[in-house]
């Protein structure tokens, strides 16, 4: 009889400094795609909290809409700080707040499916709520990088 290949959930390991330099250099829409790139493999935990592209893409369309927003107001000779000018940049800091919110649902989210999974393997694990809605993918990204050999196993 042959040998069955176990398959195991592998989750990225990347830098957390890596993370930081390319969600600044995109100006914030690197998380949505880190999550984007990871969804199939979030999706696999055994958990009843599940994910949709849906709030990844509305935070992308919403980032890219506030780049759009604070161009329009520098090219157009609009005032920033004031009149017209400071009106649009306040739609468009809307806009990016209720996108903001979205991911921090989202990382909180994934933090759960994460419990949710290592409980049903009877283990437990260390996934901080402060920490995830304080600093979202950023930290979610810190603790795949720390998982133990035994918790990678469980994946």
């Amino acid at each position: 009889m042959g040998e069955q290949k176990v398959e195991h959930i592998v989750f990225e390991k990347k830098s957390v400094v890596e993370v930081i330099v390319l969600a600044i250099i995109t100006l914030g829409i690197y998380v949505p795609v880190w999550f984007l790139n990871r969804i199939e493999r979030f999706n696999e935990l055994e958990s009843e909290h599940k994910f949709t592209i849906n709030p990844f893409g509305f935070a992308i369309a919403s980032l890219v809409a506030y780049i759009g927003i604070v161009c329009y107001v520098i090219f157009s000779g609009l005032n920033p700080e004031s009149g017209e000018g400071l009106k649009y940049i306040g739609i468009g800091e809307y806009i990016v707040f209720v996108a903001s919110l979205v991911m921090m649902f989202e990382c909180l989210k994934a933090r759960r499916a994460f419990l949710d999974h290592f409980a049903k393997k009877n283990y437990e694990v260390s996934f901080s709520w402060f920490w995830t809605a304080m600093f979202g993918m950023i930290y979610l990204q810190y603790r795949i990088n720390e998982f133990s050999p035994e918790e990678e196993k469980l994946l």
